[in-house]
C-alpha cells in the first residue's frame, strides 16, 4: 500500500491519474507487474479505481452500483450473483443490496465505492483521497476498514492523500512530492525519522524548523547557535561557521520533567501559548534569545500560559539538514 502525499497542486493526483489511464504522460512510462501499459486503454489496464466524490449512480440500487463494471465485461449472471455478496460482505455491507446511495450514510457509499472496485479482482487498486469527505471519527474507523480490506485481498494500492497521518497510518511506503518531483520514497517511519531535507521534515508530522551555524563538535556532538544565539547541540557532522537547518518534532520536547544527567539540551522556556486538544495540550514555548518551538504533551502534564518551565530533548532528537533544503514559501 503506497501513499502519494504532498501538498495541493503538487501532482498526486495527475500521478495516480496516468497509472489508471485517465492522462496519458508527455515521457516516461507506467508499468504495471513489468508490463508497460503507457499506452493501452483504461478500459484494458484492469484496475479499481475509488474516485474522492464515489461517483456512485444515484438511480442504481447498491448491488446495480457494485455488478456495474461486471455487467460491462460481460460476466455472466450467475457470477454476477456470486460476486457481488462477496464483495460487499468484504466491506460489511451484507443486506443492503436493495438500497440506493441516497439512502446510505457517507461511510457506507465510499464502502460501495470501495466494493465496486474490487470486485473486477483489479491488479491495482487506485484511491483518490477516499477519505477526506468524511467527519474525523468516521474518518478514523475507515481508516481501519481500508487497511484491513487490503490486507485481506492483497492487492497493490495507490492512495492520493494530503493528510500526513492517513499517509503514515495506512501505508507501507510513503511518497512525499513537491511541485510535481517526488523528494523522498520509503517507509513511513523512515520518512518521519529520516527525512530527506527540510521540506520533507516540514510536512510529514508537526515540526520545528530552526537555522543554526556551527561553532564545533565535541566528538560526535556538534555545537550549534541558533536564533538569539541560544545554545544547540545535535548529532552530525558539519564544518565550523556551516549554516544548517535543524527539525525537532513537537513531540521530542519535554516539558517540566527533570532532564536526565547529561541531557544535550536543556532550557527554561516561557509558556507563550498553551491551548488544550483533548489526549494532549499544544504549546508555544519562548526561549531566551526569542526561539518560539511548539510542542506537545500529555492532558495530565498541563502548564499555564505565562509559566516558567524546564524544557528538554536529547542531540539525537534534532534532525540535521541542509539548510538549502529549506521549503518554498
Amino acid at each position: 500500500m503506497v501513499a502519494l502525499v504532498g501538498p495541493s497542486g503538487c501532482g498526486k493526483t495527475t500521478v495516480l491519474r496516468m497509472i489508471a489511464g485517465l492522462i496519458e504522460p508527455d515521457a516516461g512510462q507506467v508499468l504495471i507487474g513489468g508490463t508497460d501499459v503507457t499506452h493501452a486503454p483504461a478500459h484494458k489496464r484492469n484496475l479499481g479505481l475509488v474516485f474522492q466524490s464515489y461517483a456512485l449512480f444515484p438511480h442504481l440500487s447498491v448491488f446495480e452500483n457494485v455488478a456495474f463494471g461486471l455487467r460491462r465485461r460481460r460476466v455472466p449472471e450467475a457470477e454476477i450473483r456470486r460476486r457481488v455478496p462477496q464483495a460487499l460482505a468484504l466491506v460489511r455491507l451484507e443486506g443492503f443490496e436493495s438500497r440506493f446511495p441516497r439512502q446510505l450514510s457517507g461511510g457506507q457509499q465510499q464502502r460501495v465505492a470501495l466494493a465496486r472496485a474490487v470486485v473486477t479482482e483489479p491488479r491495482v487498486l487506485l484511491l483518490d483521497e477516499p477519505l477526506s469527505n468524511l467527519d474525523a471519527s468516521l474518518r478514523d474507523a475507515m481508516r481501519v476498514e481500508l487497511r484491513r480490506l487490503q490486507q485481506s485481498l492483497g492487492i497493490t494500492t495507490v492512495f492520493v492523500t494530503h493528510d500526513q497521518e492517513e499517509a503514515l497510518t495506512l501505508s507501507d511506503r510513503v511518497a512525499v512530492m513537491r511541485a510535481g518531483r517526488i523528494e523522498q520514497v520509503g517507509a513511513p517511519q523512515e520518512v518521519y525519522e529520516r527525512p530527506a531535507n527540510a521540506f520533507v521534515a516540514g510536512f510529514v508530522g508537526r515540526t520545528n524548523l530552526v537555522d543554526a551555524s556551527v561553532e564545533g563538535a565535541d566528538g560526535a556532538l556538534l555545537r550549534l547557535s541558533g536564533p538569539g544565539g541560544v545554545p544547540l547541540r545535535a548529532r552530525g557532522a558539519a564544518p565550523p561557521g556551516t549554516r544548517v537547518r535543524l527539525a525537532l518534532r513537537h513531540e521530542k520536547i519535554r516539558l517540566g520533567d527533570a532532564p536526565p544527567t547529561g541531557a544535550a539540551n536543556v532550557h527554561t522556556a516561557e509558556v507563550a501559548l498553551a491551548a488544550f486538544a483533548g489526549a494532549q495540550w499544544h504549546y508555544v514555548l519562548r526561549l531566551p534569545g526569542g526561539l518560539e518551538l511548539q510542542a506537545e504533551a500529555p492532558s495530565d502534564a498541563a502548564h499555564p500560559q505565562g509559566a516558567q518551565v524546564t524544557v528538554w530533548w536529547t542531540a539525537e532528537d534534532m534532525i540535521l539538514l541542509p539548510a538549502e533544503a529549506a521549503p518554498d514559501a
